[in-house]
């Protein structure tokens, strides 16, 4: 049974990695047609360290695309896991419903099980503030944490 669960956990993890990079290219490919690389471009995830104070001091004071912007550095640019979770639950706080499906993922992965409760919570709030795969993540969750 435990085999089956993380069967289908695993084949919704590939799922929403195919979503989210398909979204990505697609999306930017767009951008790029118009002649702007769009928000979604990974040039973004590199940022001066002028540039890293000024999201921080803008995240910090409940800017939502700054939290996000750290959360995304810290996470692929830097490698700064301890970071990356702290920006996520920034952003999630922030009420960017990327960032709380971000630090809802986060969450999920976490052995702790009031971390995976918790993690519901986020992903609950992502997907009624309208990130689609934070409801199609939230359904593959086993049911109990």
């Amino acid at each position: 049974m435990k085999s089956l669960a993380n069967s289908k956990t695993l084949a919704l993890t590939i799922s929403l990695i195919s979503v989210l990079i398909f979204g990505r290219l697609t999306s930017e490919a767009q951008e790029v047609s118009k002649g702007n690389p769009g928000p979604q471009s990974s040039r973004e995830y590199i940022l001066s360290e002028a540039e890293i104070q000024k999201l921080e001091h803008e995240a910090l004071q409940g800017a939502t695309e700054a939290a996000l912007r750290l959360h995304f550095f810290y996470e692929y640019e830097h490698l700064d896991p301890a970071k990356s979770f702290f920006w996520a639950h920034i952003s999630a706080q922030n009420a960017d419903p990327m960032g709380q499906f971000e630090f809802g993922v986060m969450l999920s992965k976490d052995p702790d099980p009031k971390n995976r409760q918790r993690a519901r919570f986020w992903l609950k709030k992502a997907a009624d503030n309208g990130n689609a795969l934070a409801g199609h993540f939230l359904k593959g969750l086993p049911d109990k944490n």
